[in-house]
């Protein structure tokens, strides 16, 4: 009898058509968008989110967002400003501000409790050893908040306690017209180092800083035109004492976060440059791509994601759109689904393949 060798290949093939990349979530409304909202939703490494929503009589209310479960944090506005800006730490710190109030609130068997007022104003950042900077000073935790130095507009914080913004300095005497000297700047162990400065823009300034010492920011400038002016705001990124460009088409962008990641994250927004100029595309850069977040494919297709503002180390998204009933400044998140979006399974070995649209 003939001893015959069967060979079996085994080809699966699971097709991608209907591959899923993001499962997406409504928070509800932003209470402030644009840039006054540019951080009133953020996002930290356990998916935990926090951010101001309008209760729809002109205030607003700060939410807390955990595995599709929201809940109230019991922040109290001064006078009529709601709150404007909230921060989230991966110990689900949460800093919470309000024109000029600012407080820390944490979840204790069940309930918020505030851990105190930080005593600092316009707090901007808040890192995972509960350090906070603002606009004006920076306030470090430990017994109590205290300022440490005024020398920064502080606009973004790392785990290192490294700060960046702006150097804000009177223009004496002043040349072009302008009153103060604004140039980027980092803050790190009480002294301040101007990052190199790109030609050719008004303002410049960083905006975000990660655990690696990667810095973001953003140019301005304005162009005198006919029949109106042009307004142009270009993204940023410096690492190892240089900057590049971040890549796009359009005259105004806005990076507003980056991640910790090997290969991080950048998430934003771009749009055309107008008399209101502002973005209306939400993005993310990577790799040095830009990736409109509308390839991707996602639960709901009838979202239109404006702004991307946050993003953590797992690659969940939150920022702004209009929402698939056509309401505007909903805030959302974004959650990857795991790979693979398309699978194909050979001879007992797998090959991954992961689409965009």
């Amino acid at each position: 009898m003939k001893n015959h060798v069967l060979t079996l290949v085994l080809l699966l093939i699971v097709s991608s058509a209907n591959a899923m990349d993001y499962v997406v979530y409504d928070i509800g409304k932003l209470h402030y968008f644009g840039s006054w909202g540019t951080e009133s939703i953020q996002i930290n490494n356990n998916n935990q989110v926090v951010a101001a929503v309008s209760t729809g009589t002109g205030q607003a209310k700060i939410v807390y967002w955990d595995n599709n479960q929201i809940d109230d944090i019991p922040f109290t506005a001064i006078d009529s400003y709601s709150p404007d800006i909230v921060h989230i730490n991966d110990a689900g710190l949460v800093l919470c501000q309000s024109q000029w109030k600012s407080e820390l609130w944490t979840k204790n068997n069940g309930a918020w409790e505030m851990l105190g007022e930080t005593g600092i104003l316009r707090a901007t950042d808040l890192n995972n050893h509960g350090d906070v900077c603002s606009g004006n000073v920076y306030a470090r935790k430990s017994d109590s908040y205290h300022p440490i130095s005024t020398d920064i507009v502080g606009c973004g914080l790392n785990d290192s306690d490294v700060i960046v913004g702006q150097q804000v300095t009177m223009n004496t005497p002043p040349t072009s017209g302008d009153l103060y000297l604004k140039k980027p700047a980092m803050w790190a162990n009480g002294a301040i180092t101007l990052l190199t400065e790109p030609s050719g823009y008004d303002n410049v300034q960083a905006l975000d800083i990660n655990n690696q010492g990667i810095i973001i920011g953003e140019a301005y400038k304005e162009i005198n035109g006919i029949p109106q002016n042009k307004y142009i705001n270009t993204a940023f990124v410096w690492e190892d004492g240089q900057y590049c460009e971040l890549p796009c088409d359009y005259d105004w962008v806005k990076a507003m976060a980056i991640n910790d990641t090997d290969n991080p994250i950048i998430v934003g927004g771009y749009g055309k440059s107008s008399f209101l100029p502002g973005v209306t595309t939400a993005c993310l850069w990577q790799n040095g791509e830009l990736i409109n977040l509308a390839d991707f494919e996602v639960s709901d297709e009838g979202w239109k994601f404006v702004c991307a503002i946050d993003v953590n180390d797992e690659g969940w998204i939150v920022g702004y759109g209009t929402n698939p009933d056509g309401q505007s400044h909903h805030g959302f998140i974004m959650q990857p689904v795991p790979e693979p979006a398309s699978l194909i399974i050979m001879a007992g070995g797998f090959l991954v393949i992961k689409k965009r649209r």
